[in-house]
């Protein structure tokens, strides 16, 4: 089904907990706010939440945002193609990724682990 037909679960996103990856950038988070554009597509606004381990951001929120074309949603939360940013809100997850951080592996390690835990490999 194409995101734009989701928009329910988009917004049901808002309060959620969420772990935030761009690029190799991983973030604790709160989703603040989804803004649905129906013939674009939606914004995110997420609060950075500091946490030990995980990357520092110099701002407290951060507004991720994609065409419906680029986004596709699952069981693990939202990721948008071509821009390369993730929000993860499958609780699970976030508690295999909070583990992943703390093992203090190398920057290859922890992006190849990473992208395990985010498909359920």
């Amino acid at each position: 089904m194409e995101p734009s037909k989701r928009t329910d679960e988009l917004l049901a996103l808002t309060g959620k907990q969420c772990v935030y990856c761009e690029g190799g950038t991983v973030m604790m988070g709160r989703v603040l706010r989804v803004d649905i554009e129906d013939d674009w597509g939606a914004r995110f606004v997420i609060q950075i939440i500091p946490t030990e381990g995980f990357s520092r951001f110099r701002h407290s929120t951060t507004e991720p945002c994609a065409m419906w074309q680029l986004l596709s949603i699952n069981e693990q939360g939202i990721h948008a193609r071509l821009v390369n940013w993730s929000i993860i809100v499958k609780e699970d997850t976030i508690q295999k990724i909070k583990s992943l951080v703390l093992q203090g592996l190398d920057d290859n390690d922890f992006v190849r682990e990473l992208i395990r835990v985010q498909h359920g490999v």
